[in-house]
């Protein structure tokens, strides 16, 4: 490659390529420019001699102050990057464990998450992988493609796993520029099934697996990316200004998330509505998933309804807002992208590109006509009762 959640209901979507998936699930009650310094250029002369004997004293001359060093620009244009490998991840709710996407393997383990509403109101995520951080053991369920994930995932020009998809997903990914790594094709060997829980949520792969895979297929071993996002040291402020972050993205109570930002950690816990807010666990390790940085972006979409499924395709190029959240601040702006195969630009309402701490960062995708909310509540608020 040169540039580059949910459950089904019917038992029939969860056999084939998976392109046909209608989706429910039990939704809970809702709980509802730097200055050079310059040189000091005069000096003390010695006088001139006379007729006498005496000798004039030359005064020591003043330190001359050293210059600052000029900033060093921020790198622009196409770069290359470590080998990324982006995965479609489930999201369903459901009470009983072996017909549910929560909680996830391997989503601690992620760079970059995205999660976006697909259909039946029902989110899915896409976590995206550096082969410069190991990666986690297990990665899962995983889950079909959907079209507004294929294009996101070629900006980052990453490989992209799936288990089947739909087909308009298929479709884009048929065309050789968008690196698929699919378990009902090209990639069978980088997935495979667990017992401990129901098909169609029990498919799983991992960093290695999908890995080989691409190596198998004679895949690039870097991504390059235009303009990727810059980063910044971490630093967190004296003053929070918001202690939760509220969002809905769609009518179905069960999708709803709340971050509430970790002052000891300086990241935001995560929670979902499992019947009740309930932090976000990592299945492998048990701990509370918490990015560091929480972006939500305004997208609008076009639906397509092919008579068996209502799919969401947000549309990913074009400009809207933008809401950030680091260090317990928050940051106004917009996104913008013009085409799929460039990154989504992230800047302030002047222009300016703006910075991401390192660890984890999450971003949303709300559509308003979806029922998408954004929620950002005062210091010291929480995300459960």
């Amino acid at each position: 490659m040169a540039l580059a959640a949910v459950a089904c209901v019917a038992l029939a979507a969860c056999s084939g390529n998976g392109d046909e998936e209608a989706e429910t699930a039990a939704a809970p009650a809702t709980d509802a420019s730097t200055t050079i310094s310059q040189p000091d250029q005069s000096t003390t002369t010695k006088a001139a001699p006379t007729t006498t004997t005496a000798t004039t004293t030359t005064a020591a001359p003043e330190p001359k102050p050293k210059p600052k060093p000029k900033p060093k620009p921020s790198p622009s244009g196409p770069q290359e990057t470590p080998r990324k490998i982006a995965v479609m991840v489930e999201n369903l709710y459901s009470p009983s464990r072996a017909q549910s996407g929560r909680p996830q393997w391997g989503l601690s383990g992620a760079q970059v998450l995205f999660e976006n509403v697909v259909e039946g109101g029902i989110t899915r995520f896409m976590a995206i992988y550096d082969s410069n951080v190991p990666g986690p053991p297990l990665i899962g369920p995983v889950r079909s493609a959907r079209l507004p994930f294929v294009q996101i995932a070629h900006g980052f020009d990453a490989e992209y796993a799936h288990w089947g998809g739909s087909q308009f997903a298929l479709e884009l990914l048929a065309d050789p520029q968008y690196g698929q790594l699919n378990a009902e094709g090209n990639a069978v060997a980088g997935f495979r099934r667990t017992s401990e829980r129901a098909a169609p949520h029990n498919g799983i792969t991992s960093w290695e697996m999908l890995n080989h895979a691409a190596n198998a297929l004679g895949r690039d071993q870097v991504s390059v990316i235009d303009e990727p996002w810059r980063t910044e040291a971490a630093k967190p402020k004296a003053e929070v200004q918001v202690g939760a972050i509220g969002l809905t993205f769609s009518t179905n109570r069960a999708m709803d998330v709340c971050f509430q930002y970790n002052r000891a950690t300086n990241s935001y816990d995560r929670f979902t509505n499992d019947g009740g807010m309930t932090p976000h666990v990592e299945l492998l390790t048990g701990a509370q998933l918490s990015p560091t940085t929480v972006i939500v972006m305004e997208m609008d979409a076009s639906i397509f309804n092919n008579g068996r499924s209502r799919y969401v395709h947000t549309q990913t190029t074009g400009y809207g807002p933008l809401y950030l959240f680091k260090n317990g601040q928050r940051v106004d702006g917009g996104w913008s992208r013009p085409t799929t195969d460039k990154q989504i630009a992230l800047t302030t309402h002047d222009g300016k590109n703006i910075a991401l701490p390192p660890g984890q960062t999450w971003v949303a995708l709300i559509v308003r006509s979806e029922g998408g909310t954004l929620d950002p509540r005062p210091p010291g608020a929480t995300c459960t009762p």
